[in-house]
């Protein structure tokens, strides 16, 4: 379509050594020499970016949220040096904390790292965001971008239904297996169900601090603890369990994997954190509020319960609601926002 994308891929930093589930004090002290080392002295960046501009004929730069190099002001501001429209994507909360797991208490290097942002903004044309939710947050923080627009993510796949008799009683999580985003308390309101009838497995796909915790505590119970699949191989487990639970603790920008999981024909729950609610939409019954293992007990009974009838309902409406997730509706709606503000 005469539209040349150029993607630069920058040496990320150790994941782990930014991850707040690392409790050793030596690790926790590089992870903070990184942090504000990337917000005060680093010139390789700039450096690296500049290179990248200069020479080519850019109408717009794009950068994203991402925990591997923090200091993306200094490409905005770059880039409007060089006369360039700058969009910026927020995919979680990582403008306004410093910490991957984001709570209610806010430090003094919070609040520097969120002062270092806000007086950048103004070098962004346009934000997008994923939900409106993660967008008020950041208002809520005193981020006033020039311009805005919500833009959900997007599923590349078309939308399967797998046939309800095919399914098994299993449960799926998939994602970081650690404190933050709930797997403790998925676990312990498993062993509830389980310690009243052994009708069904837990499988968790992915890697995390309580990882190997969880398969010490769980040894000759149904859970299975696995590593990270594939998006093929896990869509195509996915479509034989009847739920797929993401049990946040902390201020989800978007939840992917529940709009996975109903593409792939299966029905989902979800925590009552951050753009959860906002992604589910109307299907309240299927929410229930983090921490609380014994309301996400009564949700995953509930699914387990459904008959044929009562799930493959429930499933199309599903899917009809989630079908504005398409990665059709997701290219359309960039495209009018580059054009809206080129």
């Amino acid at each position: 379509c005469g539209v040349n994308i150029y993607r630069k891929n920058l040496q990320p930093m150790n994941m782990y050594l930014l991850s707040e589930d690392n409790k050793s004090k030596v690790l926790k002290l590089k992870k903070l020499f990184y942090r504000i080392s990337d917000m005060f002295f680093n010139k390789k960046l700039s450096n690296i970016f500049e290179d990248f501009i200069n020479g080519r004929n850019y109408d717009l730069i794009h950068t994203v949220n991402n925990m591997y190099f923090l200091n993306k002001y200094t490409f905005w501001r770059i880039a409007k040096n060089n006369k360039l429209k700058v969009f910026h994507t927020i995919h979680d909360p990582s403008l306004i904390c410093m910490r991957v797991d984001m709570d209610n208490k806010s430090s003094f290097l919070d609040y520097i790292w969120r002062c270092k942002y806000k007086k950048h903004v103004k070098y962004v044309d346009c934000c997008l965001s994923p939900s409106q939710y993660i967008l008020d947050l950041h208002k809520k923080y005193g981020y006033n971008f020039i311009k805005n627009t919500i833009i959900f993510n997007p599923v590349v796949t078309d939308m399967k239904v797998g046939k309800f008799e095919d399914k098994d009683n299993t449960i799926i999580y998939a994602g970081t297996i650690s404190e933050y985003k709930g797997v403790m308390t998925l676990v312990k309101s498993f062993q509830k169900i389980n310690d009243e009838q052994e009708l069904i497995k837990l499988k968790l796909f992915g890697e995390g601090s309580i990882k190997q915790k969880i398969k010490e505590i769980t040894i000759n119970q149904s859970i299975e603890v696995n590593d990270f699949l594939s998006q093929e191989k896990l869509y195509e487990e996915i479509s034989k369990v009847k739920v797929v639970v993401l049990p946040s603790e902390w201020e989800e920008a978007f939840g992917m994997i529940l709009v996975e999981a109903v593409y792939n024909g299966t029905l989902i729950i979800g925590s009552d954190r951050g753009a959860i609610p906002e992604v589910m939409n109307k299907f309240e019954q299927f929410i229930f509020k983090a921490g609380d293992v014994d309301d996400l007990k009564s949700k995953i009974e509930y699914v387990m319960s459904l008959n044929k009838e009562e799930y493959e309902k429930i499933i199309n409406s599903m899917q009809n609601e989630f079908k504005k997730y398409s990665s059709y509706n997701y290219v359309n709606r960039v495209e009018n926002a580059y054009k809206e503000n080129l």
